[in-house]
């Protein structure tokens, strides 16, 4: 299997890569068909198997932001080119095959070219660390919509127990449409039934095409949401705008067990085009949702200005300097476990874990140098049990090679 990642091409593309930002950052290579590429091409990236990943990196992904992966619980698979989730989670890099690469997304830049591969730069990335002056509960967080939270993700802590102002909830902007299978202005293979289920006359799939609500406006993100069930909890195919999710049937362990998907498409897409494999379905919401990405850029401007700055990272050790005005939060791009611990000029503080996964360290005005440290849970400890297990079979050892002589 190694083999496959000895492409000399994508080798030195990504050394390029390194030596161009020496600093931490991630790298988007969702068209990779291996899981765990980045592991093994050794790049920080957003594609693993879940026996990989913290739990709550897993529930981030996968429940809170419902980012289009793979319908299973082991597989983690990029973030759907959602620009708000890409630069909190510093995705610096793209790469894309040439080929497939029409046009060059919004926020990026085109780095260079190699024989195959188109490699993206974000114009204005934003750095690992910066502080939030204003909070919100994760409770108030699950009651948004998925483009509200893409929103808030940049804007404000996401905390279970606020200790900063709160954030005005009322200064996120999306415009939300609800669709109706009714509304279809083409319907292929599929009728309603006296059930009221939508099925597939024959044994082909069935598809509605609609009209995007948002289709000319200024440029920007649509998340199409899909709540969409199986009578029969049959295994069934949903694509939407050539992209796809295969729900594995609730009898299969290894099917992640949700009803409804949200899909990215942009303001440039005239049609939406949703199709489906044979079956009887239960389709219970159909929901475009817009963000104009002059939202984005006013929240990215902002950001900017609270940016840690000095940001040193190596195996188990990050620092940084920030100049916070007051009472803040650090946010740190690097998921929260309790295996990290925190120095604010020489003094420890605690780690929280803010965004649902990622690391927290609360600052105040005057503060200066953070240290973060990883050490992993229990490692000392284990290492003097193991010791001492060691001594003691050498002592038993020694014991019945005296008396046996």
């Amino acid at each position: 299997m190694k083999d496959r990642y000895k492409n000399p091409e994508i080798i030195t593309m990504l050394n390029d890569i390194k030596e161009e930002e020496t600093a931490f950052h991630r790298l988007l290579r969702d068209t990779s068909l291996y899981e765990n590429d980045s592991l093994l091409y050794h790049y920080n990236g957003f594609k693993s198997y879940n026996s990989l990943i913290a739990g709550n990196v897993h529930q981030f992904m996968k429940r809170d932001l419902n980012i289009l992966h793979q319908n299973t619980p082991s597989v983690i698979d990029g973030l759907d080119d959602r620009l708000y989730l890409e630069t909190l989670l510093t995705a610096h890099y793209k790469v894309e095959p040439t080929e497939r690469l029409r046009e060059i997304p919004y926020g990026y830049n085109e780095a260079f070219q190699t024989e195959n591969y188109t490699v993206l730069e974000q114009i204005t990335p934003l750095p690992p660390a910066f502080t939030f002056k204003e909070a919100i509960s994760k409770e108030a967080f699950d009651s948004l919509s998925y483009g509200k939270r893409d929103q808030v993700l940049l804007s404000a802590a996401v905390m279970e127990e606020p200790n900063l102002p709160s954030y005005d909830l009322e200064t996120l902007y999306t415009d939300t449409r609800s669709i109706e299978p009714e509304d279809a202005i083409e319907m292929r293979n599929v009728g309603l039934n006296d059930d009221g289920y939508w099925t597939t006359i024959k044994p082909e799939n069935g598809a509605f095409v609609f009209g995007n609500p948002f289709y000319g406006m200024g440029a920007g993100e649509v998340l199409v949401t899909v709540s969409f069930k199986e009578k029969n909890f049959w295994i069934y195919t949903l694509s939407l705008n050539q992209k796809h999710i295969r729900n594995n049937g609730e009898k299969n362990i290894y099917n992640y067990p949700r009803d409804e998907f949200v899909f990215k498409i942009d303001t440039n897409h005239e049609k939406i085009n949703l199709s489906f494999t044979p079956g009887q379905y239960d389709i219970q919401k159909i929901e475009a949702e817009y963000q104009p990405y002059e939202v984005f850029d006013r929240i990215l401007q902002q950001q900017l200005t609270q940016a840690s700055t000095n940001i040193e990272f190596d195996n188990n050790r990050l620092s940084m300097t920030v100049d916070p005005d007051g009472d803040e939060v650090l946010f740190v791009a690097v998921p929260y476990h309790k295996g990290w611990s925190v120095e604010v000029d020489g003094e420890k503080r605690d780690v929280q874990e803010i965004q649902s996964a990622f690391i927290g360290v609360p600052v105040y005005k005057w503060d200066e140098k953070v240290i973060l440290t990883y050490r992993t849970p229990g490692l000392i400890p284990g290492m003097m049990l193991g010791m001492l297990s060691l001594l003691i079979i050498a002592w038993i050892m020694y014991r019945r090679k005296k008396y046996s002589s």
